[in-house]
């Protein structure tokens, strides 16, 4: 008798973001710097995370510069387009098939979401 354990690739697998804000209007403002953060690479909405910095930093704040999110964390290896709704005071992204969640994560929290949780759902 043999025993396997097995480790999902992220690519077959689908991940769910979903992070939590104490006021509605603070997701709501969130909600499209985070869509666009999340298809930014995928649908080639930017050329680097630092052209993504910069617009956001004028568009939703000044300090969105500084929140340690790097190509690496831009360059997400999506090879779909996943879910990304409001649902009263969450963000959830949803179908997300990679495990390089760590950008989206640090801009939920710089956007103020009180907590962020992942899931792998199979």
């Amino acid at each position: 008798m043999k025993i396997w354990k097995e480790f999902g690739s992220s690519h077959s697998g689908n991940v769910s973001v979903i992070g939590t804000f104490s006021d509605p209007k603070d997701a709501k403002a969130a909600l499209e710097m985070i869509e666009d953060f999340t298809l930014g690479e995928w649908e080639e909405r930017h050329a680097s995370v630092d052209e993504f910095l910069e617009i956001w930093s004028e568009k939703f704040h000044p300090d969105v510069k500084y929140t340690s999110i790097y190509q690496t964390d831009y360059s997400l290896g999506i090879d779909n387009s996943p879910n990304i709704e409001l649902v009263n005071n969450r963000i959830e992204i949803s179908r997300l098939r990679t495990s390089n969640v760590g950008g989206i994560i640090k801009l939920m929290l710089f956007a103020g979401a009180k907590t962020a949780n992942v899931s792998n759902n199979k």
